[in-house]
Order: C-alpha cells, then structure tokens, then sequence
C-alpha cells in the first residue's frame, strides 16, 4: 500500500512539471552500412540513376539502370523499393535506363525515364513515349522553370536532333514537341541542377562541351532567362555530376567529372564554383566523379562524392568519399568499384543514404549494385507507448508496468523496483529519445 502512494506521488509530481508533450530529440550517431539490406540484382550490368516518388501509394525508392531481376524478380531496368519489398515497374523497358525524374506536365507528379534515344513516362498503368525519339542517346532529366510560370522537362544527352527539331546537346518538352534551348551545346550534356549564384536562379548544365550558344565554355554552362552563359572558362574535360552544397560559408555549386583545372585554378575530377570563382574542394583528391550528394547522416550535413578510382592520400581509395565542409574521409569501409547515382530516402526508419553503381563493399562485401548507408537508431526505452511522442500516456504505461514488476519498469537495472526506477525513468523522459 505504501507503494502505491509514493509512486503515485512521484507521478503526479513528474507528470504536473510537464507544460507539453516532450518530443524524441535526435542525438548524434555513428552512421554505418546496413548488413540487412543486401538485395541481389542481376551480376551483370549496374544501376545508374535512382529518385524517390510516391505515386499515389506511399513514397518509394525507384531504382534503375542495366538489369534484368533483383531480388528474384524480373524487373527489366526498373525497379521500385517502398522500404519493405521490391516490384516491378510495369513491364520493365527493354532499355539501358540512363536517368529519372519526377516532372508534373499538369496532371500530379510522374515518374520520367530516359535511356538510348528516347525519354518515356509513367502513368501508373504503363510507360508511355514523351515526344519524338531523338537521334542519340538522353543521358540527364531535369524538371526546372525557366522564368515561365511552370515547369518544363528538360532531357540532355549526345543528339543533335529531337524528332525534326534541332537541339544539339539539349532540349526542353513543350506539350507535344522537343524544343532548342538557343543554338544549343556544341557536343553533349550530362547532368543538371539548379543553383542561385546570388543574382538569381538559373539551370546549371554540366556535361563534355567547349560551347554553349555562343559562349565558349567549357564542360559546364548556365542557361537563364534564354540565354547562355560560362562560368569564367569552365573545366578541363567533362563535366558529370552537380550538386548545390552549403560548407558553413553559404551554398555553392559543386561540379564533379573527369578535369583537372577548373577556370585558373587546378581541380582533378571535382572543383567549387561560389558564384564568381572556382576553387578546390579540399587537398590531394583525384579520380573521376559520377555522382554527388548532400547529405546528413547523423554526424552534420556532408557532400557525398561516388566515382572511379577516387583517392585522397591514405584515407580514400575507391568509389566512394564524404567531405565535410573541412576534411575528406572515407565512408565505412572503402566501395570497390564504381559508384554511379545517389539518392535520400525514408523506409519509415528515418532518412538514409542509398548508394547506386556496380561495386561491393567490403568486407563484409555488402552489396553488388546498391547498398544503404544509415544511421542506426536505438529503441526509445521511455516511449513505451510507441507513439514516436513522448506524454503522460508513457509514464501510465510506466506505473502500470512497475505495479506489475514487469522487467521494462527496471529502469535503473538493479532488479528491484524502488523509487530510483522512477527517476531513471524522469531523466531519460526529460532528456528525449535518440
């Protein structure tokens, strides 16, 4: 009986000190590969673009590129992942899948694929052709509005033409047609995003070039407002893969490819344009770049860079580095192979990282086309509700779990229940969960 009242009291005491429902607070933690996640796709062949849509079922993971199963399952390039289970998309493309996007041409977001010559989209039921064919291979997607009042799909790649339109280089989807933008790339496009230099935002087109319009310029251009511009004298190769990433000193465009100087300044395979200037990411890295990403993964926002052969002294060598604002550092253990795509996407267990290419990683040697890099959360002893929410409801569980002697109200551990159970459980309450 006496018991009863002194938790009570401590109860009401905890609970009347609450002025509102304590939120779970997340603390840092030491990101890693998921051993769990481990899906098998085709040996041959490799993943080249991922992005997350949610089609009217629930957000998922879209994954594509050269393959023909995963999982056991005949996909045919595409494949979609909604954190529990993979199927196909449709009957597949009988294609090599070079990117997606999620562009809404006024009907809701779709999914949009491109590969070989032509760009298709999904309407839920089945892949329909958007536009004529063009006469080489689409190699970039990007959804961007350029002053217009609505978004407009642009596709790059290594084509001069796009049904009878000609558009070396790039192009734009109208309602019915492929449109130039100006006189166009005088070779091919590789990559998209958009960036704000500080005097407004424009479309960033990366890609292997010496001209855009009539602006020589090479490996990477500006298109704003109909009109081409360089960025100083580019790079000194192809341009792959643009990312906008903020280091703490406000955001910048990263450009990573195949180069060794951007503008006067020496760069091998990844180079920071700030708007006005370019300047090295970092001391000593070389390789060639495929692929990058900004990402938080438990330990502060990073840019994460995926290639081939990309090294940084003794502490990269691989597919795969992570840079922080400050210094370079490997992601786990090193990714042998070719990292090619990146993208962010929650299973429902919080945010990670999925890595796209044709690699492994090891050891353990996880993965031979995709891998998950997350940070691994413990479960929150004090919401024993459940509710991801941490209120008055937790600690009536609590009292009805001692009243019991239920082994989870043994909050000190010692395998007594006394009033030092309450208060472990008050602190870690106090102090949110992980």
């Amino acid at each position: 009986m006496h018991r009863h009242v002194w938790t009570w009291t401590v109860l009401i005491g905890c609970v009347c000190g609450l002025a509102a429902a304590a939120q779970p607070q997340a603390d840092p933690c030491e990101p890693g590969w998921d051993e769990t996640f481990a899906p098998v796709f085709s040996f041959f062949g490799e993943i080249n673009a991922m992005v997350v849509h949610d089609d009217g079922t629930g957000a998922a993971l879209y994954v594509a590129g050269d393959f023909d199963e995963v999982a056991g399952r005949s996909v045919g390039n595409i494949a979609r992942w909604d954190g529990s289970a993979w199927s196909a998309v449709g009957a597949g493309l009988d294609w090599r899948v070079n990117s997606l996007a999620i562009h809404d041409q006024g009907d809701g977001p779709e999914l949009y694929a491109a590969g070989e010559n032509v760009v298709v989209r999904w309407d839920g039921v089945q892949w329909v052709q958007v536009g004529p064919s063009f006469d080489g291979p689409v190699e970039a997607l990007v959804s961007y509005a350029d002053g217009l009042g609505r978004a407009q799909l642009h596709a790059g790649g290594a084509f001069n033409e796009a049904g009878s339109t000609f558009a070396r280089g790039v192009a734009r989807f109208g309602f019915t047609i492929w449109d130039a933008l100006g006189p166009g790339l005088s070779f091919a496009a590789y990559a998209f995003t958009e960036f704000d230099d500080g005097t407004g935002n424009g479309l960033y087109v990366g890609g292997d070039f010496v001209r855009a319009g009539s602006i020589d310029t090479k490996g990477i251009a500006r298109w704003r407002d109909a009109t081409w511009s360089g960025l100083d004298d580019g790079v000194g190769g192809a341009a792959s893969a643009l990312a906008v990433y903020d280091d703490g000193g406000g955001e910048s465009l990263y450009v990573g490819g195949t180069f060794n100087w951007a503008g006067a300044t020496g760069a091998d395979g990844i180079a920071q344009w700030d708007g006005s200037q370019w300047a090295t990411v970092g001391d000593g890295f070389s390789g060639s770049v495929r692929a990058l990403q900004s990402h938080d993964d438990g330990k502060g926002q990073a840019l994460y860079v995926g290639g081939v052969r990309l090294r940084v002294g003794g502490v990269v060598d691989g597919g795969l580095a992570r840079w922080d604002g400050q210094e370079w550092s490997r992601v786990g253990d090193d990714v042998r192979g070719s990292v090619n795509a990146f993208a962010v996407f929650d299973d429902g267990t919080g945010p990670a990282l999925y890595v796209g290419g044709d690699f492994f990683v090891g050891p353990p040697f996880l993965g031979s086309k995709l891998a998950r890099w997350y940070c691994p959360s413990e479960p929150c002893r004090v919401d024993l509700d459940g509710d991801d929410t941490l209120t008055i409801f937790d600690f009536l569980m609590f009292q009805n779990a001692f009243d019991a002697q239920d082994p989870i109200a043994d909050f000190d551990g010692d395998g007594d229940f006394t009033v030092f159970d309450f208060l472990a459980f008050q602190n870690e309450f106090d102090s949110g969960c992980p």
